[in-house]
């Protein structure tokens, strides 16, 4: 862990790029797996973005998310994706 005058370095929990904080999503989830997660291509290179986010998108790494970030509340299954039917 990094330390910076003696303490340790809190991670962000609300980005920009997030659209809400990471981890108030379903448990075992990620953003790679939601139906928000979308892979903008610029310059030959690929950028992960969530699209509920796509108002506030620019050219840095502020807008980026990483795939394997825990999903946040606006978690979607994607499209086509078979529904868990697990009975209470």
């Amino acid at each position: 862990m990094k330390l910076i005058f003696g303490q340790p370095l809190k991670p962000r929990l609300n980005k920009a790029g997030h659209a809400a904080p990471p981890g108030s999503g379903p448990k075992g989830e990620t953003c790679g797996t939601c139906a928000h997660y979308v892979s903008v291509r610029f310059n030959m290179r690929s950028y992960p973005k969530c699209g509920l986010m796509e108002s506030t998108w620019n050219n840095s790494y502020g807008t980026d998310i990483r795939k394997k970030d825990e999903a946040c509340r606006k978690w979607e299954p994607p499209i086509g994706a078979p529904v868990n039917m697990v009975k209470p």
